[in-house]
């Protein structure tokens, strides 16, 4: 074959092409064909993208999901609950100086404005009208395991909400035992 065959008959084929392409008109009313739809569509859930099973934004978490560094802790509210706490759980913490001196700042933040800097219940408002927690130099608070006291601050007691949305589960176990070194300096002065 010559050269200039050649060329015409590719030059046909280009010219049979585009009037193929303008015969054949796109429907944009239509959807395309997919032929791997798990790449063009994510079977993922977008985490702020419309739901039905959440109507307004946001996805829910899978069911029995964990948040990673949010370990389950199988306790409820309640005092029957609280003595088991205290019966099971033991502060993973030991009491040395940077462990205590992130539980002072802890109780300074969260736990003075109603058990009062020395912990005996006379935080700033109680001067308000609020009513006044127990001491926690007293003696029902010097029998409370570790695991009790971090039960109570995670789920509350009485008028005490609780605080496991605020406070990071090893600050409430430092925080109680900040109450411990509480209770030793007052054993120390000779205060009750």
């Amino acid at each position: 074959m010559k050269r200039h065959t050649v060329n015409a008959l590719l030059a046909a084929a280009l010219v049979a092409v585009w009037v193929f392409t303008l015969a054949v008109r796109e429907d944009r009313t239509r959807r395309n064909r997919s032929f791997m739809p798990e790449m063009s569509t994510s079977l993922a859930l977008e985490a702020q993208g419309e739901h039905a099973a959440r109507p307004g934004g946001g996805v829910l978490p899978p069911e029995g999901s964990i948040p990673r560094g949010h370990p389950p802790l199988a306790y409820r509210p309640g005092k029957e609950e609280a003595e088991r706490a205290g019966r099971e759980l033991k502060n993973p913490f030991p009491a040395d100086p940077a462990t205590l001196d992130r539980g002072a700042k802890v109780f300074a933040n969260y736990c003075v404005v109603c058990h009062g800097g020395s912990g005996l219940g006379d935080g700033p408002v109680t001067k308000f009208g609020f009513p006044a927690p127990p001491s926690l130099l007293g003696d029902s608070a010097r029998r409370m395991a570790d695991g009790r006291i971090f039960h109570i601050i995670t789920f509350g007691q009485g008028n005490m909400p609780g605080h496991a949305a605020q406070i990071p589960r090893e600050d409430r176990w430092k925080a109680a035992l900040h109450v411990r070194s509480l209770q030793k300096a007052a054993d120390k002065e000779g205060r009750p």
